[in-house]
């Protein structure tokens, strides 16, 4: 009689890392500047999105020190 094997189950990625790269990149990205690797970046993590528009606001702040992901939770049912 074969001896049953242990089964191994994978957890569910987290997407909070996703999340930050991805904000983190568009925010740090340019529609004036479409070919900076910031903006290749953003790009290839979320081809549909617009890059933003330089802010127009003098003594705004341009970019972001730093994203940080505040919660995340993984996609019921695949979506």
């Amino acid at each position: 009689m074969a001896k049953p094997t242990a089964v191994r189950t994978a957890a569910a990625a987290d997407p909070a890392g996703y999340a930050q790269l991805s904000v983190s990149a568009w925010l740090r990205s340019s529609a004036n500047d479409a070919t900076s690797a910031q903006a290749r970046l953003a790009q290839s993590l979320a081809p549909d999105a617009e890059l933003p528009l330089p802010v127009p606001a003098a003594g705004a702040q341009a970019t972001p020190q730093s994203v940080t992901a505040a919660r995340s939770a993984p996609a019921v049912g695949g979506q």
